[in-house]
């Protein structure tokens, strides 16, 4: 699995987790190293009783190691099994020159394509080529397949907020999946260089609640 198939929000979580969890294991270092100071104390203490501080640290090395591998285990364990999971929504993303065409394989006869809304267009400070005229809705909370190739040229689809960037090959079909966490608009664009307009091609993933994707989807359908 590609890492930006992993959810990004999800993600961060778990490399915050394990940084906290290094600084523990560092200051347990510390007072290991401590300990090991006084073990002769500690020798003299523990001998006749046939626990010697050798015994209690390799012990220690053995244990504590462990711990922290099954600690983290759990939560990385949990993020592969949402990878195995069917997705809610499955998104067909064709990348052309220069704009994206989306068909909601979940709900077949919906697609649509999505360009940058012309200058004459763009309301007051708006940058050309930083709004799409039809943003891809999903659903927010619930886990999202893109299937991504290309009509013409290398593009990629890459929205950084979400932990996205799958390349747009032509003969070639790449996948990767989200949560999107929030409800919002989530602004991308297509990261390699395409040509001549390569600028204005924009991607914009609307995530609503559910409820509000429904009532969207079936106005879509009507």
């Amino acid at each position: 699995m590609s890492a930006n198939q992993f959810m990004h929000q999800e993600l961060a979580l778990l490399l915050g987790f394990a940084g906290w969890l290094i600084v523990a294991v560092l200051g347990l270092a510390v007072l290991a190293l401590c300990y090991l100071g006084l073990r002769r104390l500690l020798h003299n203490i523990l001998a006749p009783r046939g626990f010697s501080p050798e015994k209690i640290t390799a012990i220690g090395w053995i244990v504590v190691p462990l711990a922290v591998l099954l600690v983290l285990a759990i939560p990385a364990a949990r993020m592969l099994y949402r990878g195995d999971e069917p997705p809610y929504l499955t998104v067909s993303v064709t990348a052309h020159e220069w704009y994206w065409h989306y068909d909601y394989v979940s709900a077949p006869g919906l697609g649509f394509d999505s360009r940058a809304v012309p200058r004459e267009r763009l309301p007051p400070g708006a940058v050309y080529g930083d709004i799409a005229d039809h943003p891809l809705v999903v659903p927010a909370g619930e886990k999202i397949r893109f299937l991504v190739t290309s009509g013409d040229v290398m593009h990629g689809f890459f929205v950084a907020a979400l932990g996205l960037q799958i390349y747009a090959l032509p003969g070639a079909l790449l996948t990767g999946w989200t949560v999107i966490a929030r409800p919002g608009l989530y602004d991308g664009q297509s990261s390699p260089i395409c040509g001549d307009d390569h600028q204005p091609m924009p991607i914009q993933i609307k995530a609503l609640p559910l409820p509000a994707y429904r009532a969207w989807l079936a106005a879509q359908r009507g």
